[in-house]
């Protein structure tokens, strides 16, 4: 598991209450370094000021399976920061590095 940024905001897991769920593949000749840094680039300069924005975590998986996951206030707040997502420099960039037509997007909110 890979969290680039020990976000404070998140106080337990009482807090949040919607997620947005990626899973992808990395194109073939991104190393995990690369990825790390797209990651980190996008959290810092959008993650961090979207309002709802509780805290993200990348994972890693077998054969190649990546999973994005962002932790909101709202399953509304999901949806809309990644409806924002597309407007930022810095998460084409991290999106750049994802092979096409690999990604699946989900929507979540907590059931209990």
């Amino acid at each position: 598991m890979f969290s680039p940024i020990n976000n404070p905001i998140i106080n337990s897991t009482d807090d949040f209450q919607g997620v947005e769920f990626s899973m992808f593949r990395a194109k073939p000749d991104v190393l995990d370094e690369q990825l790390f840094a797209a990651c980190q680039k996008m959290e810092k300069e959008f993650l961090i000021g979207e309002e709802g924005f509780f805290q993200h975590v990348l994972l890693k998986g077998d054969n190649g399976l990546w999973a994005d996951v962002v932790f909101t206030k709202s399953k509304a707040d999901a949806e809309r920061i990644c409806k924002n997502f597309m407007g930022n420099s810095a998460c084409l960039d991290y999106l750049k590095l994802m092979e096409e037509g690999s990604a699946s997007l989900t929507f979540w909110s907590r059931a209990k």
